[in-house]
């Protein structure tokens, strides 16, 4: 075996050029299908990293009648849950949010932080480096707070030093005391959605839930996390879940707001994997996918070469069949080489995976999920070497196949130009061209459905004017402003002030910034409306604005009037999206009417706003009620200011606004709003160019295969086309010769790319807005360009053809 496997070495290396070309070939296709698939194991595939991961699960209200597809819970909701349902073995209560830290001799600074129960560390299988965790003391009613550092945080901010163990930090302007510090740990808003607008988190606070909080439902706002116990079933568990439902819809105030309001009601468990990569799950998949196919592109294109190269070789193995070498000894010994190729090819494939991997995280969204579980390891490696080994049987097998089934007699008692024609025509190269123009296809239809889909999606007016925005939130904390009116009074400052940084200048703020991840929503009942007989509430989105906001972020007001400096909470007045107000009213007619929380609280609705793309550019709006600030005066709002001035001049009149006010209030967050439209069109983007990429090298795979066959065509018909010369064929006519099988190659695969793409393209309807997958535009694009690419294949081939002096093809044997 080592003396064929040396002869297969020595023979490609006598063929350097061929022996290369295979290689790059298949490199191509193995390192960029092992690189996608080492996202898919790093995302998809491997475990979470905490104990007992499989059982993990989120909980979630759900009620399908007013379309509530997720909401969180009220820790009393979360005891009933912990207190009924047997079928978990832990459950923890998380809330995260922003909070300020001050009081030590840095600068003031905003950082995420949870808010959690000491059931969280048993349930994460989490650890400190140094102190403790929290105990079931710190969840008791009034108790003392606790507080723990992130890793990050603890070098960051306190330069490793341990002493702050024993001393107290200000959170909000609350001292509260370091009990430990955390290691890294894997958890962001993929995994705690409550944590929505705060990309990571460096404290976890302790929870302690009063008397109050743990009998009375209210504040929807904490994640529910359990861990299902090893002998319970799902089935069980569901059981068990709709029971507590069950009971909580008996009294419509234990349910979140809305929520009673619906027909439906349930308690969903999703396990947390699921919870983490759902929304990227397709999308890598269909990466994943597209990789295989330009494999397949790849091994077709190095058939070819291989099946080329058997042929020139037909008589030599006719010899040794003659002599006496069986027929699995010649198809071993065809086989061998294609293994070695395959392997090499493997191993430089593996060699792109390294710096494609670095590159694919640099570019990846940055809410890509589980960004830093990506690497090449082990179960890379494995997969590039099992697919290099099918990569082997897919492109040298079948001409190894065809080599064993020659028949002596007919090898030696013909020409090798027949037989090298012969061994083309009919083992199927052209064929195998047919299926790299389809494949083709395939790829180059899907991206074009995903480039359509950005470009609608970049079209659509998000119902606001994000060029000349510049955002920013602003957290304030402490017993300064305890009372409603200092922090009304301290907003209304800072937003005056940024108005005169140029003439005509617009700045407002809001508690929820468009194409954030965050969301408020309540339900209401509406003036003259009956909904239904079972339900007389509507569910709305909540958000709370300034004065001077919808002019900052340019927002139309389509009737009334928006909120004034002047208004005050009293009477209480509100504004309506025209996605309300078309469900009830005609637009003139909005105003002037009312909305309610309770029969008590009646809000007029003083003015009607174009409608705004909150959720993402391809969601359709919600209703929304606009209430103004006055009226609740919440602690932290992101700012929107609209200037002449630059970009770099207007961040530096905001941070100093809010300097001057208060120097211990942090400003952070600054982006233009065209960034934050950016980001949310980043992973459409992303899967487009990688589309794009992919198809690219495919028709440039499938151009190099036609033009191989069509060359060597021509090669071993230089006689019959001296001969058509010789009697009088014209130039035309020989291009006709050539052009005729080429035709048929690129309108055969053509057909069948199409037929394919239009199934393929239903497995990509969820990753599509505004195209239908059977775009008309997409597929005759795809179709022009792949056929495009085939006519450029088919014209050096034509040319040498129509090129063939008569006398020097008579002398061809």
């Amino acid at each position: 075996m080592l003396r064929e496997v040396h002869h297969a070495f020595r023979g490609l290396l006598r063929r350097p050029g061929y022996s290369i070309l295979v290689i790059v070939t298949l490199a191509l296709g193995i390192g960029a299908t092992s690189t996608i698939f080492s996202i898919v194991h790093g995302v998809l595939l491997r475990p979470l990293p905490f104990s007992a991961a499989d059982r993990l699960l989120m909980l979630w209200q759900r009620a399908p009648g007013v379309g509530v597809a997720e909401d969180w819970f009220s820790p009393a909701q979360y005891f009933d849950i912990r207190e009924r349902v047997r079928s978990f073995e832990q459950t923890a209560l998380v809330h995260g949010s922003n909070v300020t830290l001050s009081g030590d001799s840095a600068e003031p600074e905003r950082v995420g932080a949870l808010e959690v129960s000491s059931s969280f560390f048993d349930l994460f299988g989490i650890e400190p480096l140094l102190g403790r965790a929290l105990s079931h003391e710190d969840d008791l009613p009034g108790a003392a707070r606790k507080v723990l550092l992130t890793r990050r945080l603890y070098e960051r901010r306190f330069g490793a030093d341990p002493i702050v163990l024993e001393r107290t930090i200000r959170v909000d302007g609350e001292p509260l005391e370091v009990v430990g510090v955390l290691p890294p740990l894997p958890l962001d808003a993929d995994v705690l959605p409550t944590l929505a607008t705060v990309p990571v988190f460096d404290l976890v606070l302790s929870l302690p839930v009063e008397d109050p909080g743990r009998t009375t439902h209210g504040s929807e706002n904490y994640n529910v996390i359990a861990r299902r116990t090893a002998t319970a079933s799902l089935v069980e568990m569901e059981a068990e879940l709709l029971n507590v439902a069950e009971e909580l819809v008996k009294d419509p105030e234990s349910l979140g707001a809305g929520l009673s309001a619906g027909t439906e009601y349930r308690i969903g468990a999703v396990p947390l994997l699921d919870q983490v990569v759902g929304p990227v799950r397709s999308p890598l998949y269909l990466l994943l996918a597209a990789t295989a196919v330009l494999l397949l592109i790849a091994c077709a294109n190095v058939a070819n070469l291989v099946l080329t190269r058997a042929a020139s070789g037909h008589r030599e193995i006719a010899l040794r069949t003659a002599i006496g070498a069986s027929r699995l000894q010649i198809l071993l010994e065809s086989l061998l080489p294609s293994v070695v190729l395959g392997l090499s090819a493997g191993l430089a494939g593996l060699g792109i995976v390294f710096p494609a991997v670095r590159a694919l995280r640099a570019a990846a969204p940055p809410d890509l999920p589980r960004l830093a579980e990506i690497e090449v390891d082990l179960g890379v490696v494995a997969f590039t070497a099992a697919v290099s080994l099918g990569a082997c049987l897919l492109f040298g097998l079948g001409p190894a196949l065809r080599v064993s089934r020659v028949a002596p007699a007919d090898a030696l008692r013909e020409g090798a130009a027949a037989v090298r024609a012969r061994s083309l025509f009919r083992s199927g190269s052209r064929y195998l061209v047919i299926a790299q123009v389809a494949l083709s296809l395939v790829l180059a239809t899907g991206a074009g459905l995903l480039l359509r889909t950005l470009q609608v999606l970049q079209s659509v007016d998000p119902g606001f004017r994000a060029e000349g925005a510049l955002t920013f939130r602003v957290s304030i904390a402490g017993d300064r402003y305890q009372e409603r009116g200092a922090r009304d009074r301290f907003f209304e400052l800072v937003f005056e002030r940024l108005r005169g940084t140029a003439p005509g200048a617009e700045a407002g703020g809001i508690s929820m910034l468009p194409l954030t991840r965050g969301f408020a929503w309540t339900d209401f009942t509406v003036q003259d409306q009956s909904l239904s007989p079972d339900r007389d509430r509507v569910v709305a989105d909540v958000h709370v604005v300034t004065p001077g906001y919808f002019e900052a972020m340019g927002i139309p007001v389509l009737a009334g009037r928006s909120f004034e400096i002047d208004d005050d909470s009293e009477p209480p007045i509100a504004v309506v999206n025209r996605a309300l107000s078309d469900r009830f009213w005609p637009l003139e007619e909005a105003v002037g009417k009312w909305v309610s929380r309770r029969p008590e609280d009646r809000v007029t609705i003083v003015g009607v706003v174009e409608d705004v793309k909150h959720y993402g550019l391809g969601t359709e709006p919600r209703m929304t009620v606009f209430f103004p600030y006055e009226a609740y005066a919440s602690r932290t709002l992101f700012g929107v200011v609209r200037s002449s001035k630059s970009e770099q001049e207007v961040t530096s009149r905001v941070t100093e606004a809010v300097r001057a006010l208060d120097p211990e209030v942090p400003v952070y967050d600054i982006r233009p709003m065209t960034e934050r439209v950016g980001a949310s069109l980043t992973r459409q983007r992303v899967l487009m160019s990688l589309l794009l990429l992919l198809s690219a090298v495919a028709l440039i795979l499938a151009t190099i295969g036609l033009y191989g066959v069509l060359s060597y065509t021509v090669a071993t018909q230089t006689r019959e086309l001296g001969i058509r010369k010789a009697i009088g064929a014209s130039q035309t006519e020989l291009y006709w010769v050539v052009g005729r099988g080429a035709g048929r190659v690129l309108a055969l695969g053509t057909i069948l790319g199409l037929a394919a793409s239009l199934v393929a393209a239903r497995f990509i309807e969820d990753l599509l807005f505004g195209v239908r997958a059977h775009d008309p535009v997409s597929l005759l694009s795809a179709s022009l360009g792949v056929l495009a690419v085939g006519v450029v294949a088919t014209l050096v081939p034509a040319q040498r053809a129509a090129a063939v002096e008569p006398i020097r093809a008579l002398k061809e044997n």
